[in-house]
C-alpha cells in the first residue's frame, strides 16, 4: 500500500524552503505582478478619490438647482460642430420671459463670465499682489441664492442699489482673496480689475474645486450691470435655476426648455439650440472618463500580469527541469501525483501572492504619497479592488502555475533518478 508522503503543512514548508533559497530569481518572478498590481491599485485610488470628490461636490451644489446654457455640458474633444457654433446667444430678454412665464422656478439668475485660462487678458490686482487664472463673473444679487456653493463669509453679496447703479464693487474668492490680502482684511480696500477700481464688499467661503480645478475660490464677482458696461463683447449668458422643492426639478426643467424654445422660436420637430442640465450631469460625464480610466488599467495591467504569469511558469519549469532527480526519490518514498502537483501549485502561488501583497502595498503608499504631493487630486485605496488585486494575483498564480505541476507530477520516477 502506498503511504502519502507529506501533508499540506509539509507541502507548505518545502515551497518556502525552495523560494527562499532562490530569493533573487523569486524576485525577479513576481516583478511583473507586482507591477500589474500596483497599477491597478494606484489607478483605482485616484478614481476612487475623485468619484468621492465628484459626489461631494454634487451634493454641495443641491438637489434643486439648475442651469440653462447655449452649449452642450460635457467634456468636448476639438472643434465644435457648426450647427453649435451658429446657436444663438442667450440673451437677457431670455431671461425676463423666463421669469414671466416660469410657475414651478423660484430663482433666475442670469451670469456672464470672463475668464482667464491662459496669459494675462483679465488682470486682478491689488498693489503688488496679483491673482492668477481669475473667473471674473457678472451676477445679480440673487446670485448667491440660486447657486448653494456661493456663501458669503465676510462683508455683504451684492443688493439691488449696486446693480440699479451699476456700482463698481466686488465679490471675492476666498483663493483670490488670500492671493490679494494675504496678511490683511480685505473688506473696504480697493482692487483693480483690468485697470479699473472696484471696492471689495465681500469674501466668499472657501470650496474645493472640482478635480483639482477651477472653484468659487477663484471667483471675482461683481454686478451683472457693472459687467455689461464694462465687457459688452461677452455676450455668452447662462441661467442658474433653483426650485424649493426638489421634487420640482425635473417640472421646472420642462417648463424651462419649453418657454426657452418659445423665446428663441426654435420650429416644432427641430432640435434645442440650448441645453438645460442639472449638476447630475457632472455625475455622468465623469462616468463616460472613469469608463475610458478603467479600460487603460485593465490593459495596463493585464500586460504587467501576463508578463508576470508568464516569468512565475518559466521558473517553475526551469524549477522542475533542476529538481527532476528530488522529485524521483520523492516519488520513491511513495509521494503520489497529487502531492508533487500540490507542491508546485502551491509554491507558485505563493509567488504570486507575493507579487501581488507587494503590489498592493507600494500601491498603498503611492497614494499616500500623492496626496502629501498634490493634494489637489484626491486618492484614497479601495478595498473593493485591494481584493482585485489579491485574488488576480492568486489566480495568475493557480492559472501559470498548472503546467509545469503537472509536468512534473508526470515524471516518471525511475527516468528521474537517472537523470543528472
Amino acid at each position: 500500500m502506498k503511504v502519502k508522503f507529506v501533508g499540506i503543512g509539509e507541502i507548505l514548508k518545502l515551497s518556502l524552503r525552495e523560494i527562499y533559497n532562490n530569493k533573487f530569481r523569486s524576485f525577479l518572478t513576481i516583478l511583473g505582478i507586482t507591477i500589474g498590481v500596483l497599477a491597478i491599485i494606484m489607478i483605482s485610488s485616484i478614481i476612487h478619490g475623485l468619484n468621492s470628490s465628484v459626489i461631494d461636490r454634487v451634493a454641495s451644489l443641491g438637489a434643486n438647482s439648475f442651469y440653462a446654457t447655449k452649449h452642450a455640458p460635457g467634456v468636448h474633444i476639438g472643434r465644435p460642430k457648426r450647427s453649435i457654433r451658429q446657436r444663438k446667444n442667450i440673451t437677457y430678454r431670455d431671461v425676463e420671459f423666463l421669469r414671466r412665464k416660469c410657475k414651478y422656478v423660484d430663482i433666475i439668475s442670469p451670469f456672464l463670465t470672463a475668464r482667464s485660462l491662459f496669459g494675462s487678458k483679465y488682470v486682478v490686482k491689488y498693489r503688488g499682489e496679483r491673482a492668477e487664472n481669475p473667473l471674473i463673473r457678472g451676477v445679480e444679487e440673487n446670485f448667491d441664492d440660486a447657486m448653494g456653493t456661493v456663501i458669503v463669509n465676510q462683508g455683504r453679496f451684492f443688493n439691488k442699489t449696486d446693480l440699479i447703479h451699476r456700482r463698481n464693487v466686488t465679490v471675492l474668492g476666498a483663493g483670490v482673496a488670500e492671493s490679494l490680502f494675504p496678511y490683511m482684511d480685505p473688506i473696504g480696500k480697493r482692487i483693480r480689475i483690468n485697470g479699473r477700481e472696484f471696492e471689495v464688499i465681500g469674501v466668499l467661503e472657501h470650496q474645493k474645486g472640482l478635480f483639482g480645478g477651477f472653484s468659487e475660490d477663484n471667483y471675482v464677482l461683481i454686478p451683472l450691470s457693472t459687467f455689461r458696461k464694462i465687457w459688452p463683447e461677452v455676450k455668452d449668458m447662462a441661467i442658474a435655476f433653483k426650485v424649493n422643492d426638489p421634487k420640482k426639478l425635473v417640472d421646472a426643467m420642462e417648463e424651462v426648455r419649453y418657454y426657452l424654445r418659445i423665446s428663441r422660436k426654435v420650429l416644432p420637430g427641430k432640435p434645442d439650440d440650448f441645453s438645460v442640465f442639472s449638476a447630475n450631469i457632472i455625475v455622468n460625464i465623469w462616468k463616460s472618463l472613469t469608463n475610458v480610466l478603467f479600460i487603460v488599467t485593465i490593459v495596463v495591467a493585464s500586460i504587467g500580469l501576463l508578463v508576470g504569469g508568464i516569468g512565475v511558469m518559466n521558473i517553475m519549469l526551469v524549477s522542475v527541469r533542476e529538481r527532476t532527480r528530488e522529485i524521483g526519490i520523492r516519488k520513491a518514498c511513495g509521494a503520489t501525483k497529487r502531492d508533487i502537483l500540490l507542491q508546485f501549485i502551491i509554491e507558485a502561488t505563493i509567488l504570486s501572492l507575493a507579487g501581488g501583497l507587494m503590489g498592493i502595498l507600494l500601491g498603498g503608499v503611492g497614494t499616500l504619497i500623492l496626496n502629501f504631493s498634490i493634494p489637489q487630486l484626491p486618492a484614497s485605496v479601495s478595498i473593493f479592488w485591494v481584493l482585485i488585486g489579491f485574488f488576480v494575483s492568486a489566480g495568475v498564480g493557480l492559472l501559470f502555475g498548472i503546467l509545469p505541476a503537472y509536468r512534473a507530477a508526470q515524471l516518471d520516477p525511475i527516468e528521474c533518478l537517472r537523470y543528472e
